[in-house]
């Protein structure tokens, strides 16, 4: 049997656990006196013993003991057997007493032995996208020994060089981040440019293609407004309207706060009033002209508010919240779990946190054309989208708030690039296009991830990267900073050249074991 002991006092006691050749169950219990002192024929004085655990022993061995009292306070710390049928015990605090409840020797009136105390269950691991199989390496190959994707063909959708093949191109020679979408029948590419230097007089442009081949010369979404500039950001279809999005104020500061701009844009490139999505200017901002959401026009107001109440803060509550400077967002398949990658703050590899993302109050809406697309994360939005919220008419809005686990750094590998993290539309699988080398970003790479976690399969997307033409501030070969898109049965991937042209791919999708 194992004895249990039950309300000792003493820290030895509490330690004591033993197997004996009996098969009856001990009741141990401080503070209550069973044997007074020795009566001949009920009890008798045995010994004088160092532990509670000792005294239970000893009657434990008599064939005729059924209780048993030991003086846990006055020295020299007797123990008494006791041989009465019935447990009586009185009140005294100096005392730890123990009788058997079952058993040929059980005493009646003896309680129970307390069940054990469960095993506290271990604290599962947290959920943490993990990257399975060798780590890309340029040094290996062009390819960082990832094979390329099969029937891939490439675009250039803007050339920093004039089609002279000499001159630069005056519109400008630093564009990156590209963001793609598909809509009414057009391919829509938003990037940031500027004339020579990243975070100097950058701006937000955009440029279309039917058939993702040949594009539209770039025109402009959000001008420069300050020295720095702005970044553009994701594309977000509401209600069969697309509106595109830039960054707050000068670009790389990183404000927690709310302070983005949004506009409409129609199939015909007219671009509608850009807005705040805040009730009040910011005031860093005033100057700029812009009203709010609220004071638009009434199907704008609407649609910017159901946007507010569809998207996610990505605060994940760190005193260096700031160091993690790109986001990209998803939901684990089938599941209320939410995940964002964060690039920054560790060595080459993403960090990602989690949380359960209660369902929309008022349902989501059951069509979300943006899910078409990968959202990457803008650097100084910290919101972003993974579905959207049916329309109901609220206008004070706000983005939801989520109970992010601490950040963990995963075995993702990151060169500290962007990447971008959506659900394939047919199968749900996740997708993650970036830089996911040990160095560099060439080449610009897809992994998959059937359940969202474990990235097992992985890609070149394009490899063998140009070097730099025209100096710039922060420029460097690669294929950098991505966005995706899955229109019909292909995938489309866009992203800088050495962050001066922009360039895309497009594969179908039975070439990497996707239906559509």
């Amino acid at each position: 049997m194992v004895i249990v002991l039950a309300a000792f006092s003493t820290a030895s006691a509490l330690a004591f656990s033993t197997a004996s050749a009996l098969t009856d169950a001990w009741t141990v219990l401080a503070g209550d006196n069973a044997v007074p002192g020795a009566v001949p024929g009920h009890s008798v004085l045995h010994s004088s013993v160092a532990t509670a655990q000792e005294c239970q022993a000893s009657c434990e061995a008599n064939s005729t003991c059924k209780q048993f009292t030991w003086n846990k306070v006055i020295a020299p710390h007797h123990c008494f057997w006791g041989f009465d049928a019935a447990w009586a015990p009185v009140h005294n605090a100096h005392v730890v007493s123990g009788c058997l409840s079952s058993g040929e020797r059980a005493s009646a009136g003896c309680p129970p032995p307390p069940a054990p105390t469960p095993p506290t269950p271990p604290t599962p691991p947290p959920l943490q996208p993990s990257w399975v199989g060798p780590i890309p390496d340029p040094a290996v190959n062009a390819s960082a020994g990832l094979p390329l994707v099969p029937r891939a063909t490439h675009a250039t959708v803007y050339n920093a060089t004039l089609p002279d093949g000499k001159a630069a191109n005056p519109f400008g020679t630093y564009n990156h981040g590209p963001i793609l979408t598909h809509f009414g029948g057009l391919f829509w590419m938003s990037w940031y440019n500027s004339p020579v230097d990243e975070s100097t007089n950058m701006r937000s442009v955009y440029a279309t293609s039917a058939d993702g081949a040949a594009w539209s010369a770039p025109r402009v979404l959000f001008p420069n407004l300050t020295h720095n500039g702005e970044e553009n950001g994701p594309w977000t279809i509401i209600n069969g309207r697309l509106y595109t999005q830039s960054g707050d104020q000068d670009a790389g500061k990183h404000i927690e706060s709310i302070v983005g701009m949004m506009r409409r844009v129609t199939r015909d490139g007219g671009l509608g009033e850009p807005f705040w999505l805040n009730k009040t200017a910011p005031s860093c901002c005033a100057s700029f002209g812009f009203k709010t959401y609220l004071q638009m026009d009434e199907t704008t107001r609407a649609d910017a508010a159901q946007f507010l109440a569809s998207a996610v803060r990505t605060l994940v509550g760190v005193p260096s919240e700031m160091a993690y400077n790109e986001r990209s967002l998803y939901l684990l398949p089938g599941t209320r779990t939410l995940v964002v990658l964060l690039r920054g703050a560790a060595p080459k590899s993403l960090t990602s946190a989690t949380c359960h993302l209660p369902p929309l109050a008022g349902g989501a809406a059951p069509v979300y054309e943006t899910g078409l697309s990968c959202r990457p994360g803008v650097g100084d939005v910290f919101y972003n989208l993974v579905e959207m919220a049916r329309p109901n008419g609220t206008l004070h809005a706000e983005p939801r708030t989520c109970n992010w686990t601490s950040p963990v750094v995963s075995s993702v590998p990151d060169s500290h690039s962007r990447t971008c993290a959506a659900a394939f539309p047919a199968s749900g699988d996740i997708y993650l296009v970036g830089n996911q080398v040990a160095k560099g970003r060439d080449p610009v790479t897809l992994a998959v991830a059937k359940d969202g976690l474990v990235f097992d399969q992985h890609w070149a997307v394009r490899a063998g990267a140009p070097p730099v033409k025209y100096p710039g501030h922060a420029k460097g070969p690669g294929f950098q900073y991505p966005g995706a898109c899955v229109v019909g049965d292909e995938m489309f991937v866009s992203y800088s050249l050495g962050k001066e042209d922009i360039g895309l791919t497009r594969f179908p999708l039975s070439a990497i074991g996707q239906k559509a």
